[in-house]
């Protein structure tokens, strides 16, 4: 139950750069050399490989995912597949796989997605699609607050989305207002974020990064607050005014949608 349980369960995983690059480093390394473990050839391991990268780790893991394909599969499709796999062997206890993703220790991650070929046979050719995701805790613990910036669908009166004839238009339109959860096809770019540590005195402007994520170091015990300014606005239209709890905090941003 500790796993579905949102409040008191597992804390979002904080993007690392040098997690990403060892995962990445390792991913060309398997496809260069043809070979797909946790293992190099030259008996490194992911912890060593971690080590190497000046990361200092109190706890690391990796968890390694493949899907084979003889013609086309779409690259977020694929993704979607291979943790799929993941998550469902994590969860088997017939496999005995170690826990990341549902490790309550890591607080760090970082992911590698690469394509390749290889052959069966002289006759057989398959393509490739190859995960390698690094979980990892410092030493020196980190705290983040992090997030996604989405749009919440079309910004048209609920009487003209609803006026619409046939059932299953009125159904898509209401799916348009109320969904308004994330997804990649909703992510927005266009703002500015301003996280300011009301206790030491400090704000910092936060770039928007892949498809409107925003991540920032939080102290542990200290208050601060969030602000989004979208379209070239002078006053916020979204805020959150919080204090670091110690561990990494996910605070999702829908457009329209005030968190005060």
């Amino acid at each position: 139950m500790w796993i579905l349980e949102l409040e008191n369960g597992l804390p979002p995983l904080a993007w690392n750069e040098l997690l990403q690059k060892t995962s990445e480093a390792h991913n060309s390394d398997m496809i260069n050399r043809k070979y797909y473990s946790h293992i190099s050839p030259e008996k490194l391991s992911f912890h060593d490989r971690i080590v190497n990268s000046q990361y200092d780790p109190l706890f690391t893991g990796e968890s390694l995912g493949m899907l084979s394909f003889n013609l086309y599969v779409d690259p977020i499709k694929a993704v979607e597949g291979i943790f799929e796999n993941m998550i469902r062997d994590e969860l088997n206890p017939d496999l005995n796989y170690a826990r990341n993703i549902f490790n309550k220790e890591f607080t760090e991650i970082g992911i590698s997605f690469m394509s390749t070929t290889f052959s069966l046979s002289r006759d057989s050719i398959l393509n490739a699609y190859l995960v390698i995701a690094d979980f990892a805790k410092p030493v020196q613990n980190r705290n983040y607050i992090l997030g996604n910036i989405y749009n919440l669908g079309e910004n048209q009166p609920e009487s003209l989305l609803l006026s619409e004839k046939t059932i299953p238009e009125k159904e898509y339109a209401k799916k348009l207002l109320f969904n308004k959860g994330w997804a990649p096809e909703k992510s927005y770019d266009n703002f500015v974020l301003w996280v300011n540590n009301l206790t030491e005195g400090w704000s910092v402007q936060v770039s928007p990064g892949y498809l409107g994520t925003y991540q920032i170091q939080i102290p542990a015990n200290t208050f601060y607050s969030i602000d989004l300014y979208s379209n070239n606005q002078t006053t916020p239209s979204n805020r959150v005014v919080n204090i670091g709890t110690g561990v990494n905090k996910m605070v999702d941003f829908g457009l329209n949608q005030i968190n005060y």
